[in-house]
């Protein structure tokens, strides 16, 4: 007996120590990473927020080259969830964009399968810093009672953080890349250009007033024009630029559609046929007021690269408006045919 109550003190004695020690031991942990990294805030927020990047410069996937993912959700956007499921070593689970500060900050909600159930938050913070950016890149978790305790006995800002660190320096590589044709706040990329026919109006001067009643009057009797001849659209509507006129305030242009071959009919209309050839070309996402920075950013690599553009700038407005709830989500592509 005195034996069996030697055993149930220092049992009890166990228990208030673990209780203890469990209560007294931190039960939320953070790691962080920072790297400098000479981008503009815009170009690491937009790349970073999009798992289609994340899956290339996150420090897991080399980890595993059989890891399998999925994105569901409109990739970038807060909703945008990204799963997997690899080996022991990466495990299994999904990822969901919660918050987005743009230009600032991407918060996401990581939810862990296995090897073990837990989540956490993960966010990237970008500030400017110098000629480029400070990234923050770090996760929160809780470890609730008494599975806390095993924190005291995991080391786990070396364990995940240089995780941490090797992704970092993944997307400073990415994106110190992208940077050297980064213009305006904007990626400019060299493309080849295959060559497109359009059927489109003889081009005229606009002004700036005359703008929106010039494509609402014109570009639906063109696409009505091209149904009627029986051509196949290719492409979306798109604005063709020839001169601007900046002390008169008027622009020389025309609007067309691409089709995949020349109408034998073109009526009032032409066919514009425009040959293959170098080009560079910008993604704009936002209000049509604000084409202009779409533009600037093209000039930008213009005067960087000492080459010149020909005729026609070809505007295709890729989303259109009315399908959309925010302007910021309206891609209108901007390319700049070179001479």
């Amino acid at each position: 007996m005195k034996a069996l109550r030697t055993v149930l003190v220092a049992l009890a004695i166990l228990v208030v120590a673990v209780t203890l020690v469990g209560l007294l031991a931190p039960n939320e942990y953070t790691v962080s990473r920072t790297a400098q990294i000479e981008a503009p805030q815009s170009l690491i927020y937009d790349y970073a927020r999009h798992f289609e990047h994340y899956q290339r410069w996150n420090p897991w996937s080399s980890k595993d080259p059989n890891m399998t993912s999925e994105i569901k959700g409109t990739d970038g956007t807060v909703g945008a969830v990204y799963s997997w499921a690899g080996n022991e070593e990466v495990g299994t689970g999904n990822q969901e964009i919660m918050q987005l500060v743009a230009n600032e900050r991407i918060l996401s909600k990581v939810n862990f399968i296995t090897p073990f159930e837990s989540s956490a938050d993960a966010a990237i913070d970008i500030k400017a810093s110098g000629s480029g950016s400070e990234v923050s890149w770090g996760f929160k978790t809780r470890f609730p009672f008494p599975f806390n305790i095993m924190g005291l006995f995991m080391d786990l800002d070396a364990q995940v953080g240089n995780d941490y660190e090797k992704g970092l320096q993944n997307l400073k590589a990415m994106t110190e890349k992208i940077a050297g044709n980064y213009y305006n706040g904007m990626e400019v990329k060299e493309i080849h250009f295959p060559g497109r026919t359009f059927v489109s109006m003889n081009p005229r001067d606009v002004t700036a007033e005359e703008m929106e009643a010039f494509y609402m009057e014109n570009l639906p009797a063109i696409a009505t024009f091209v149904g009627e001849q029986g051509g196949e659209m290719d492409g979306m509507p798109c604005g063709l630029y020839y001169r601007f006129d900046d002390e008169g305030g008027s622009i020389n242009m025309s609007l067309g559609i691409g089709v995949k071959a020349p109408l034998s009919n073109t009526g009032s209309y032409q066919n514009l046929e425009i040959p293959a050839g170098k080009a560079i070309q910008v993604d704009y996402y936002g209000d049509y007021n604000n084409l202009p920075e779409g533009h600037a950013a093209l000039d930008g690599y213009l005067a960087k690269h000492g080459v010149d553009r020909h005729t026609p700038i070809i505007e295709e407005y890729v989303t259109d408006p009315t399908t959309v709830e925010s302007p910021s989500e309206v891609l209108t592509r901007i390319t700049y045919l070179l001479r």
